[in-house]
């Protein structure tokens, strides 16, 4: 990023806070952070160590040269508008919006016309600003939309040493889904397994799930995703696979076809390992989903 440019964060939540503190940290020049509310602003602006703003848009955005928007998708739109009527973008070269899953041209459709703006997404999970922002520089982000915009993007991640990845407009909705995927749907995940463990009679059984889960993400990191499958699909043992049905439709019925699906999946990445039997695996696939068809 230009030593010259002066950044803005319209929004104080989760992201915006991670993205102010990590920004900050960094380096970058973070001339203030808003919120609607005065605890978040002022949150965000000591963890981030930036000048804090609540309740109107502040004046000061007017003397941002890139204008950050983490805001809920919902209130983008109105967020925008606000910005363009109150002649608060008379300095920016870009406005980038956090939504993972909506085109800048729709997300900002209000600015358009005013100032290049485009999608400035972090492949990570904020679950807090403190962890958030310590994870941003070994992330990657998904850049998308003007081209002036996009720059501005590649420059705050080259500032925070994270990867730009740069996407197509079209595109940004099936990369969002994938994002949810491994992320919002593995602590969904997590939760039935849990569930399905406290039915078992296993006491504290997130505690029991965690060395699991670490060790499962310490495999992702050291080996091919193939080779970091274990347990019944990789053994090809069908009659386990069987047995668990069996139990989960009786004790569990909630959560059989979530693992129906986690086995087709489990079984699609296992025919790429050069031990796995296809015979076994096609008896696998029909037990959970019925003959393959073709």
């Amino acid at each position: 990023m230009g030593s010259s440019d002066a950044i803005f964060v319209v929004g104080a939540g989760r992201v915006g806070a991670a993205l102010a503190t990590a920004l900050a940290r960094a380096g970058a020049t973070v001339v203030g952070v808003w919120s609607r509310s005065e605890a978040g602003a002022s949150r965000a602006g000591a963890l981030a160590g930036v000048p804090a703003h609540h309740g109107a848009l502040p004046v000061a955005i007017s003397g941002a040269t890139v204008v950050l928007v983490p805001v809920p998708d919902r209130v983008l739109s109105a967020v925008s508008g606000a910005l363009l009527e109150g002649g608060l973008l008379r300095n920016a070269r870009a406005v980038l919006h956090c939504a993972g899953g909506i085109p800048a041209a729709e997300a900002l459709a209000p600015l358009r016309s005013a100032v290049p703006v485009g999608t400035f997404h972090p492949l990570v999970a904020i679950a807090d600003p403190v962890r958030g922002a310590a994870w941003l520089s070994r992330c990657q982000l998904a850049l998308e939309g003007d081209a002036e915009a996009r720059a501005a993007g590649r420059d705050l991640a080259a500032v925070l040493g994270a990867r730009a990845i740069e996407l197509a407009a079209e595109a940004l909705p099936l990369y969002h889904a994938a994002a949810v995927l491994a992320s919002n749907h593995t602590v969904a995940l997590v939760a039935a397994a849990a569930e399905v463990l406290a039915a078992a009679g296993v006491p504290a059984p997130v505690e029991a799930l965690r060395p699991l889960l670490r060790s499962t993400v310490e495999n992702l990191e050291a080996l091919e995703l193939a080779d970091a499958l274990t347990g019944p699909v990789r053994r090809g043992d069908v009659s386990t696979v069987e047995r668990h049905l069996r139990v989960l439709a009786d004790r569990a019925p909630g959560w059989v076809e979530i693992y129906r699906a986690g086995t087709i999946a489990a079984v699609r990445l296992a025919r790429q390992l050069s031990q796995a039997d296809p015979a076994v695996l096609d008896a696998m696939e029909r037990l959970v989903v019925g003959p393959r068809r073709g």
